[in-house]
């Protein structure tokens, strides 16, 4: 009995003592985020050149496709989306964005896909709080993962044993996934993505993603005619909501479930509300009610440096009967 006992205490012992080497040579948070980014950022590409193609919604009636291109060099990056007729540039140039579209109001949220060549790179956000790394499968690979926290989210990031980023997820639905990486010079990048967004009832596939080493003319950095001027930084502060007035929406017209309608628009350097667009699949009416109410929103500026910016900003309203 004394052997007995004395082998399961050895066992308990060997075991504990594994779980903590295992523990041990666990990364941490940051040391992913670091390999990510070393491994995947264009900047020490070099010029280049970052083209998909686009389906909207694969699979099903509402399925549409499109085309994304991207130019970069140095602080110099250009940004074209094709969706059927619709027509939208972004034109960052060092500190200053610029924005031209075909059509006077935005396609609801696609300013992430537009930033394709930074998809895939980790940037923690101010006063985030990262958990303990923990190891799982993802469609049966092994990645790697951590939650960075905030008061009003929660993001998971998944990482490949190579230091690729292939999961991302907030508390809102969003969810970026792909477990196919090419690498060109030592740089990784993903062959494809999927981008889902459950606010939008949308998923959008990138498809033959496509890095080449290239030399953009220098009529690619032209700003566009009547383009939209925007500030941008690395780490902007502010833009905080400071007074929001709910809209009133007509009782009447609310069937079914609750709906969901989306706003986009300015903050400006005094933290007004400008260049507003309502898109509301419910209809005109609950568009009429959002627009009665804007002009009394405020915001606190949004700041890069110290210094305020003019910054863009979509916002979603739930409608419900009450």
């Amino acid at each position: 009995m004394a052997r007995t006992h004395a082998l399961r205490l050895f066992i308990i012992v060997f075991c504990l003592a594994w779980l903590s080497m295992a523990e041990a040579q666990k990364p941490t948070a940051q040391q992913l985020i670091d390999a990510a980014n070393a491994a995947s950022d264009l900047a020490k590409f070099g010029p280049f050149e970052l083209s998909a193609d686009l389906v909207i919604n694969p699979g099903t009636r509402a399925e549409a496709g499109g085309h994304l291109q991207i130019y970069g060099d140095k602080d110099r990056r250009r940004a074209e989306l094709q969706l059927g007729t619709y027509q939208e540039v972004r034109l960052h140039l060092g500190d200053k964005l610029y924005i031209s579209r075909s059509e006077t109001s935005p396609v609801f949220g696609f300013g992430r896909i537009m930033n394709l060549d930074h998809i895939w790179l980790v940037k923690i956000r101010h006063g985030a709080k990262l958990s303990n790394v923990k190891n799982k499968d993802e469609n049966g690979v092994p990645v790697s993962c951590f939650h960075e926290k905030l008061e009003f989210d929660d993001e998971e990031y998944c990482f490949l044993a190579s230091g690729a980023l292939v999961h991302q997820q907030n508390k809102w639905g969003t969810e970026i996934s792909t477990l196919e990486y090419h690498a060109l010079e030592g740089t990784q990048f993903p062959s494809s993505l999927i981008f889902r967004e459950k606010r939008f009832s949308r998923t959008i596939a990138l498809r033959n993603i496509r890095l080449t080493k290239l030399q953009p003319d220098e009529n690619t950095f032209v700003v566009p005619p009547a383009a939209l001027l925007l500030g941008q930084c690395e780490d902007p502060q502010g833009g905080q909501m400071l007074k929001r007035v709910e809209p009133r929406f007509p009782q009447s017209q609310i069937h079914g479930g609750p709906g969901v309608m989306f706003i986009y628009g300015v903050i400006e350097k005094d933290g007004s509300f400008t260049n507003v667009h309502v898109y509301s699949p419910t209809g005109l009416l609950f568009e009429d009610a959002v627009k009665r109410v804007i002009p009394e929103w405020k915001f606190a500026p949004t700041t890069c440096g110290g210094e305020p910016v003019a910054v863009e900003r979509e916002i979603s309203i739930e409608i419900e009967r009450h």
